[in-house]
């Protein structure tokens, strides 16, 4: 684990979750458990416009007091789907889908739980950070009402 983290000074870890920069420049941190959907929550993002950072681990730094996001180095360009395996997200969906860092400014949380969304904070490094929690069927909706009040 070791190699695959930077070794700049800065506070840093490696998280289970995906990771996007919106097209108005907003970092996106995609949670949830193993299998809830964050994948395909991507693609539905990635096919709007929008582009991915890291899909299933993604690497937190603290610069000041910012969250800086990217992809570990070797899973850079890859997304895990259960039925194909590893994709380039270059080949699938062109150059322009890949960015390679962003600062986060929010989080979503995809949840089977009640479907009742739910706005709160999530805390990384020590930042803490806006986050709604919501049923993975409704997050289109809710996420899209969520970036605008960003």
């Amino acid at each position: 684990m070791e190699q695959l983290l930077p070794n700049d000074g800065h506070p840093h870890t490696i998280i289970h979750a995906n990771a996007m920069l919106l097209s108005n420049e907003l970092g996106l941190l995609i949670l949830g458990d193993p299998g809830i959907g964050k994948t395909e929550f991507c693609i539905t993002l990635l096919k709007q416009g929008h582009q991915l950072i890291s899909d299933d681990a993604v690497l937190l730094s603290r610069i000041d007091d910012t969250l800086i996001a990217k992809a570990p180095k070797r899973i850079h360009n890859l997304m895990h789907r259960k039925k194909e395996g590893f994709l380039s997200i270059t080949d699938h969906f062109g150059d322009h889908a890949l960015a390679h860092v962003c600062h986060i400014h929010a989080a979503i949380e995809l949840t089977k739980e009640n479907k009742t969304t739910t706005r709160e904070s999530c805390i990384f490094l020590g930042l803490s950070i806006p986050k709604i929690k919501c049923h993975h069927l409704a997050s289109s909706k809710e996420f899209q009402t969520f970036v605008e009040q960003l």
